[in-house]
C-alpha cells in the first residue's frame, strides 16, 4: 500500500503529524509551567519586588562597556 505514495507525500504527513505532536507538548509544557513551574513562582517573584527595586536603583552603562540598565516603570531614558 506503501508502494503507491510518493516518497514526498509521506515525508508531508510525517512533518505533519510531529508538528501537531510538538505543538501540543509545547502547550502541556506552557500551561504546566505557567502554574506549577519555576516561570509562575519567578514572575509572582519579579511582580511584587521589581518595582520597588527599580525605583531605587539605576544601574548606569559606564563608557566601556554597555550593561543593562534598569529604570522606573514611569521613566524612558536613563540618563548618564
Amino acid at each position: 500500500m506503501l508502494s503507491n505514495f510518493k516518497a514526498s507525500c509521506i515525508l508531508a504527513a510525517i512533518q505533519v503529524v510531529f508538528q501537531f505532536y510538538y505543538f501540543i507538548i509545547g502547550q502541556l509544557l506552557q500551561y504546566f509551567f505557567m502554574n506549577f513551574g519555576a516561570f509562575y513562582v519567578l514572575s509572582n517573584f519579579y511582580v511584587l519586588f521589581l518595582p520597588k527595586l527599580t525605583s531605587f536603583f539605576v544601574l548606569v552603562a559606564n563608557a566601556a562597556s554597555f550593561g543593562p540598565v534598569l529604570l522606573h516603570p514611569m521613566q524612558k531614558y536613563a540618563t548618564m
